[in-house]
C-alpha cells in the first residue's frame, strides 16, 4: 500500500521540479506559478500519507524510531519559518525565542520536527488575529518546546 501510494505522488513531485528547473522548457510566470501549486500540493499530500502509514505503524506496535544527536535549535527554526508564508497569508505574527543554551539533543528528528510543525499550523489555523509564538529552553535535564497563540482558548488571547 505505502509503495503504491507514493510513486505517483514522487513523480508528480519530481516531474514537477524538471519543469519549474527550465530543463523542459521555458515557463512563463503563470505556468511556474500554478506548478508550484501542484508540487506544493503532491508535498503536502505525501506527508499525510506518510502521517496515515505512521499512524498504522504505531497501531501495529511496529513504528520505530531513527535516533540521531543534532541542533535542536536550528530544527526548530527550520519549522517555524516553514510556517512563516502561512501566518503571513493570516496577517499573524509568528515569533521564536530560542535560549541560548540550546544545544544538541538525541532524538528522532524527522518525528520531533514533525510534531513541531503540526503545532505551528495549528496554532497558525486556529488563529485569526494576533500572535504565535514559539519558544524552546532548558528545563533541568530536558528541552522544552512550546507554541503559544492568541487563538480561541489561547492563555496569550486578551
Amino acid at each position: 500500500m505505502s509503495h503504491e501510494l507514493r510513486t505517483p505522488l514522487n513523480s508528480i513531485i519530481g516531474f514537477t521540479g524538471i519543469m519549474l528547473q527550465g530543463l523542459a522548457g521555458p515557463l512563463n510566470e503563470e505556468q511556474e506559478k500554478q506548478l508550484s501549486m501542484v508540487q506544493g500540493s503532491a508535498r503536502h499530500l505525501l506527508a499525510l500519507i506518510n502521517d496515515v502509514l505512521d499512524i498504522s505503524k504505531i497501531e501495529a506496535g511496529e513504528l520505530t524510531l531513527s535516533l540521531t544527536t543534532f541542533e535542536l535549535g536550528p530544527s526548530v527554526e527550520k519549522m517555524v519559518k516553514m510556517a512563516v508564508p502561512l501566518a503571513g497569508k493570516k496577517g499573524l505574527s509568528l515569533t521564536l525565542d530560542v535560549a541560548d543554551d540550546v544545544g544538541m539533543v538525541t532524538a528522532d528528528q524527522r518525528r520531533l520536527e514533525q510534531v513541531v510543525l503540526n503545532l505551528l499550523n495549528n496554532a497558525v489555523k486556529f488563529t485569526e488575529r494576533g500572535e504565535v509564538r514559539v519558544s524552546c529552553r532548558g528545563d533541568a535535564d530536558d528541552w522544552v518546546i512550546s507554541v503559544a497563540d492568541t487563538g480561541f482558548g489561547s492563555i496569550l488571547r486578551k
